[in-house]
């Protein structure tokens, strides 16, 4: 990704590829972060961070943008609580109807179908 970086101004001054250089960086960016975790049974957000040289918060939502899309498949029980909540929330956000009240977490099954 730092070799990308530095070919992106040259690709700014391109005049047919000028209007495309940020929806591709960004193509790019979420295909190395969908290649990266594609072995792994489960990630450290920590290493994965600094691989990508980002804080772990934008990584966390970079991840969840890619799982609610469907382009990264997530086994919940897998994932630590924190992350598992924020994904309820993102959840909730777009399907309330799934969720029976704010005092109780949906089976991890119906989470998993509702995201």
């Amino acid at each position: 990704m730092g070799h990308l970086e530095k070919l992106k101004p040259n690709l700014l001054l391109d005049i047919h590829l000028h209007g495309h250089v940020e929806t591709l960086y960004t193509d790019i960016r979420h295909k190395a972060i969908i290649q990266y975790t594609l072995p792994f049974i489960s990630v450290d957000l920590n290493t994965m961070a600094t691989a990508f040289k980002t804080s772990v918060s934008m990584l966390e939502k970079e991840l969840a943008a890619l799982i609610t899309e469907n382009k990264i498949q997530v086994l919940f029980k897998t994932l630590k609580l924190p992350i598992l909540i924020f994904l309820y929330i993102l959840c909730v956000a777009s399907n309330p109807e799934i969720f029976a009240g704010p005092d109780r977490l949906p089976q991890q099954d119906s989470l998993r179908k509702a995201c």
